[in-house]
């Protein structure tokens, strides 16, 4: 039976590294960045309308909502 610690190789740092974006890589050998969204593709339909700024309160407040968080700003 084998566990973690008997990887070796690009998975046993795990399923990132596995897929070429090994750090220990020189940049050139690490693959294209990644291509941006598109525009007019369904991220800009849901997300890039200015309108979407409207809902970061909500969002901050749910995050401070938190109870961990909230302990920490009652202190």
């Amino acid at each position: 039976m084998s566990s973690a610690k008997d990887v070796q190789g690009p998975q046993a740092r795990g399923p990132v590294a596995a897929q070429g974006s090994d750090p220990e890589l020189p940049a050139r050998d690490r693959g294209a960045d990644p291509e941006p969204p598109p525009p007019g593709g369904v991220l800009w339909s849901l997300s890039g309308d200015i309108r979407a700024l409207l809902m970061l309160p909500a969002a901050l407040t749910l995050q401070v909502a938190h109870p961990a968080v909230g302990a920490g700003v009652d202190e």
